[in-house]
């Protein structure tokens, strides 16, 4: 589902995605999901329709090795 409407500041939404690493955790976008970042308004004089998205920030903590984070490959859609 896309946001309908930009924000003041002419941006589209945020999502964050986010594990504290507790028990395994990490973060993982498997196939087949969808994370729609797009605003469905069109803003005359400022963005068009699709033009403008959104940000996805994903937050994990590093390995115990401290060589890499706890973010599987994103296997699904981002738009």
């Amino acid at each position: 589902m896309a946001g309908q409407q930009f924000a003041a500041a002419g941006k589209g939404g945020s999502v964050t995605l986010a594990t504290r690493g507790l028990g395994g955790g990490e973060v993982d976008v498997q196939a087949g999901s969808v994370i729609d970042l797009s605003v469905a308004a069109q803003n005359p004089g400022n963005a068009a329709l699709g033009q403008f998205g959104g940000t996805l920030h994903l937050r994990a903590p590093q390995t115990s090795a401290g060589t890499d984070l706890l973010v599987q490959a994103l296997d699904g859609s981002v738009f």
